[in-house]
């Protein structure tokens, strides 16, 4: 995706030091894992965790705006406002579907879904047509087959808000 500014998608996504500390937590573990990763957007974090060799598999859940909206609302944080015209309606699941088609190994571990975790309603978004796996609820618990080898590990990586994290 060349029209995706980098520098946004830099800002935006997970950190190298967390990747490393994230990376590190993930090798202490004694058995595998499985992976709840909230907030997806273009899908980096979700490809660290699936290129991990104790991940199982990474479940990324995230409401799914457009591109440029979610760069746009964040513009005072991260200094720039992009013009949302040539990236149209590209939504952040797309891009990360997109990249995670590249990578095989890696794909076969995520599933990505749109929508948002917990038991109230968040802000799941409308369509999701041909690309995630689209929820009418909320997911209470994504990991509900969790097989007896392996434990769950939870990433809140995004929806900062009080409700968000709480859910």
């Amino acid at each position: 995706f060349p029209i995706l500014p980098k520098d946004c998608v830099d800002v935006w996504s997970i950190s190298e030091a967390d990747i490393l500390a994230l990376g590190l937590l993930l090798d202490c573990y004694p058995r595998e894992v499985a992976v709840l990763d909230i907030g997806t957007f273009v899908g980096v974090s979700a490809f660290f965790f699936a290129s991990h060799p104790k991940v199982t598999r990474v479940v990324t859940i995230d409401p799914n705006p457009t591109v440029a909206d979610e760069i746009n609302d964040k513009s005072e944080m991260l200094g720039v406002q992009i013009d949302s015209e040539p990236l149209r309606n590209l939504k952040v699941l797309d891009v990360a579907r997109a990249v995670l088609a590249e990578f095989p190994d890696e794909n076969r571990k995520v599933q990505l879904h749109e929508g948002t975790v917990g038991t109230d309603r968040i802000g799941i978004q409308e369509d999701s047509s041909a690309g995630p796996e689209k929820l009418e609820e909320p997911i209470s618990d994504p990991m509900s087959d969790l097989s007896a080898e392996e434990t769950l590990v939870a990433f809140v990586d995004g929806l900062h808000t009080s409700r968000g994290v709480q859910a």
